[in-house]
């Protein structure tokens, strides 16, 4: 017959079932060789994180998706959220909002080496043999990427298309409004008598201007 199962079952059982959460792992050969610590795991905060780092940096401020981005900064934040291993960073001057130079000088991240260090690594490789656990992590990364840049673009989509939708209703009524107009005018204008305009006083032409200014 089964115990009970009981809080410290489960906790013992985590405890001695819990997988390694950074793998060691040995770069080169011989004298050139080195290692580095790759997590295999991250929390959820984490997760969402990286996401959010990959993905906003994969469209610009008007919201137009940059595809040739998303392969390198996905390799880029690996190397930056998994691994012990700095990225290149290069010097570049500020400018202020009017493009003038502030003098300061910040570092940024330089992707293009930054990338191509990820990628000799193998960081991106979701099949690899001698860690499968950080081979799911990195194949989970991708695809919540991926999903999230779908989302994104959906999203954009529905907005472009309210804008669409609101623009034509604001035409429609405006069309409707100058037919409307028109057609008040056409009434007003019927009604006058034109042989007798030149027997009206200043008064009663005035009140017809206004009669007609105010359709």
């Amino acid at each position: 017959m089964s115990k009970n199962i009981t809080k410290k079952t489960i906790e013992n059982f985590m405890k001695n079932n819990k997988p390694e959460d950074v793998f060691k792992c040995v770069i080169g050969e011989g004298d050139d060789s080195f290692v580095i610590e790759i997590k295999t795991s991250l929390t959820v905060v984490d997760k969402g994180n990286f996401v959010n780092r990959v993905v906003n940096a994969c469209f610009d401020v008007e919201e137009n998706y940059l595809p040739e981005y998303r392969t390198p900064v996905f390799n880029v934040t690996l190397l930056q959220m998994l691994t012990n291993i700095q990225p290149y960073v290069e010097e570049v001057h500020e400018f202020d909002e009017d493009g003038n130079e502030t003098g300061n000088v910040i570092e940024v991240i330089d992707i293009d080496k930054t990338y191509a260090l990820a990628r000799a690594l193998g960081l991106d490789n979701e099949y690899r043999s001698d860690n499968r656990r950080l081979g799911y992590l990195v194949g989970d990364l991708g695809t919540l990427v991926d999903e999230k840049i779908s989302y994104r673009e959906r999203l954009n989509l529905s907005a472009e298309r309210a804008l669409l939708q609101k623009a034509r209703e604001d035409l429609e009524t405006g069309i409707a409004l100058v037919n409307s107009i028109g057609t008040q005018l056409n009434d007003t204008m019927k009604s006058l008598d034109f042989a007798k305009i030149g027997e009206l006083d200043s008064a009663e032409y005035k009140a017809i201007l206004d009669r007609v200014g105010n359709i």
